[in-house]
């Protein structure tokens, strides 16, 4: 439990990662950069409800799938944890990957490269958790050094997000940077152009 959770018991977030030194970070605004949906009461969801229901049901349905969806900061941590209330929307075309994980890039000053996924277990039921260590990676441990590094998280591709949160270990650095200087240009399509 970390010495915060102590001192106020309102800020406790059960897990059952084993981290004795983990903060858990809701994922909002304020604490994060977001980009491509939007946080809300209900969860995450690519556009306002009204202007979705207005469109057609079957868009209705796809605003809470929150494929686009990006998370950016900066950190030192030598871990990124990640604990998400979701559905269990199995496709049997596709794998948990696709329809339900979370793609973390990285930066080391190069440009972003994709450094792990956060994959739900097969039988889960709303929620789950995942870790990605990066001192015990063995692709990436020549590279890591307790420094600052951009990263990029990708929602899920299918998966309705309701609750997320980041956890790192205590005392590491959390920034959040804009990942633009030029508006991004913004494809709409079928799953072809996804």
């Amino acid at each position: 439990m970390s010495k915060i959770a102590k001192v106020d018991e309102n800020l406790v977030i059960e897990s059952s990662l084993n981290l004795s030194d983990v903060i858990w970070y809701p994922v909002t605004p304020e604490l994060f950069t977001v980009k491509g949906v939007r946080h809300t009461k209900d969860g995450f969801i690519r556009m306002d409800k009204a202007v979705a229901a207005s469109v057609s049901e079957q868009m209705e349905i796809l605003n809470t799938h929150t494929s686009g969806g990006r998370i950016f900061f900066e950190t030192d941590a030598s871990y990124v944890a990640l604990k998400v209330k979701t559905e269990n929307t199995i496709m049997e075309h596709m794998p948990l990957s696709g329809s339900h994980g979370f793609d973390l890039y990285v930066d080391e000053g190069e440009g972003y490269f994709n450094f792990n996924i956060a994959l739900p277990p097969r039988n889960f039921k709303e929620s789950y958790e995942n870790l990605i260590e990066f001192e015990t990676n063995r692709h990436y441990k020549l590279l890591y050094k307790k420094m600052k590094r951009k990263m990029q998280l990708y929602f899920p591709l299918y998966a309705p997000v309701k609750e997320l949160y980041i956890g790192l270990p205590e005392g590491a650095v959390l920034e959040k940077f804009e990942p633009y200087d030029k508006p991004p240009v913004v494809y709409y399509g079928s799953s072809v152009t996804q």
